[in-house]
C-alpha cells in the first residue's frame, strides 16, 4: 500500500475525530442540529479514510455510503448495525440542513454520540488492520 494513501486514510480518521468533538461541543451548547450534522460528517469521514485503503470514492454523498455498506458491511467487515447507523445518520443530517423546521432534541444527539464512538472505534480498528500498524 501507498505511504500517501495511509497518510491521506489517518488524516481522514484525525478529521473525523476532530468532527466527533465538534459534536460533543455543540450538543454540550445545546445546538442539536449543529450537533447532528458534526456527527453525521464524524461517520462519513471514517468511512472515506477505510475505503480510500482499497481504492474506492466517491464524489457524492450516497455514493461513499453505498460503498461502504457494499464493501464492508455486506462483505461482513463492518457489522450491519454500522452501515444501518450510518444510514441514519445521514438522513438525519440531510433533514437537520435542508428540511424547514426540523429541530433534534437533546436526547435524540445523545443517543447519536454514544453510538458514534463505538462505530468510529470499529471502523478504526479496521484501518489499524489494514495498515498493520
Amino acid at each position: 500500500m501507498k505511504p500517501e494513501i495511509i497518510e491521506l486514510a489517518r488524516h481522514r480518521m484525525d478529521r473525523s475525530r476532530q468532527t466527533c468533538d465538534e459534536a460533543r461541543i455543540l450538543f454540550e451548547s445545546q445546538k442539536y442540529n449543529g450537533a447532528m450534522n458534526r456527527v453525521y460528517y464524524s461517520m462519513f469521514y471514517a468511512v472515506s479514510a477505510v475505503l480510500i485503503l482499497e481504492g474506492y470514492s466517491s464524489a457524492k454523498h450516497s455514493g461513499t455510503i453505498s460503498l461502504f455498506l457494499q464493501h464492508y458491511v455486506k462483505e461482513n467487515r463492518a457489522p450491519e448495525e454500522t452501515g444501518k447507523f450510518l444510514r441514519e445518520v445521514f438522513k438525519s443530517r440531510s433533514r437537520g440542513d435542508y428540511d424547514d423546521y426540523t429541530e433534534f432534541s437533546g436526547e435524540q444527539v445523545k443517543q447519536a454520540l454514544n453510538e458514534l464512538a463505538g462505530h468510529l472505534s470499529i471502523i478504526e480498528k479496521t484501518i489499524l488492520e489494514m495498515i498493520g500498524g
